[in-house]
């Protein structure tokens, strides 16, 4: 009877231990951010051989652009095209590879042209910019054809929320 009660708690224990073993619920609120990228471009920054750039909502304030062109292009090796006057369509080329050749992504989706694989960075305000991060070159290894010159990931603010 003695080795029943001590078999059946045994049996317990052994059933219940992995609920022992997981953590609480833990909330983390706002503390932590997290972005999410395709696997990828995920590995760019660490295992890759590529430059990668990051241009913080602070030091976009300090470059007092106007537009989204303007802030790409102060990055060492970047450079834009405005296709006419004032409003007119904008491009980035990345270490002098064409546009089409310069893949932009805003909040993780990819975006480019149908018309010509080109991606008007003038129909992005500044003020809705959180960061930019540049991952110069190179960025065709990552599984992106027509990434040669590299990519322009453009991180939007994020609304606050209005219950």
């Amino acid at each position: 009877m003695k080795k029943r009660g001590i078999f059946s708690l045994v049996l317990v224990l052994v059933v219940l231990y992995p609920t022992f073993a997981t953590s609480p619920f833990i909330d983390f609120g706002s503390a932590y951010e997290l972005t999410v990228f395709d696997e990828a471009f995920a590995d760019a920054e660490t295992n890759s051989a590529s430059t990668v750039t990051i241009i913080s909502r602070e030091q976009i304030d300090s470059f007092n652009a106007q537009t989204t062109s303007e802030l790409v292009g102060k990055a060492i090796g970047t450079s834009f095209s405005s296709y006419g006057g004032l409003g007119a369509a904008q491009s980035v080329q990345i270490r002098g590879a064409s546009a089409s050749k310069t893949l932009v992504y805003v909040d993780g989706m990819p975006l480019t042209s149908a018309f010509d694989g080109v991606f008007d960075l003038s129909s992005i305000p500044v003020a809705l910019i959180e960061r930019i991060e540049i991952v110069k070159s190179g960025a065709g290894n990552l599984g992106k054809t027509n990434a040669i010159g590299g990519i322009v990931h453009i991180i939007t603010k994020k609304t606050a929320d209005t219950a």
